[in-house]
């Protein structure tokens, strides 16, 4: 089920991104096969942190230990949050 987050700033609260993620229980992962920004949403040093930090959230949240991402738009991103 496609979920939603979104970034939280002291000047803007907007839509983000979209991710399609799933759980791996048994190895307590949290598995996100796809993270899509939104169009027009530029890859900036804050929303980068911003989304390592929820997708941190998200992941413990879950019960999980460890969090893997096997797709982004853009690419870049992928990268980014390695």
């Amino acid at each position: 089920m496609p979920l939603t987050l979104t970034q939280l700033t002291p000047e803007v609260v907007r839509l983000v991104e979209r991710l399609d993620a799933t759980t791996a229980a048994k190895q307590k992962r949290m598995e996100v096969k796809a993270l899509y920004l939104e169009p027009g949403v530029p890859l900036t040093d804050d929303l980068i942190a911003s989304l390592k930090r929820t997708l941190a959230q998200f992941t413990a949240w879950h019960g999980m230990e460890s969090l893997e991402i096997s797709a982004a738009d853009p690419a870049d991103l992928l990268e980014a949050l390695a």
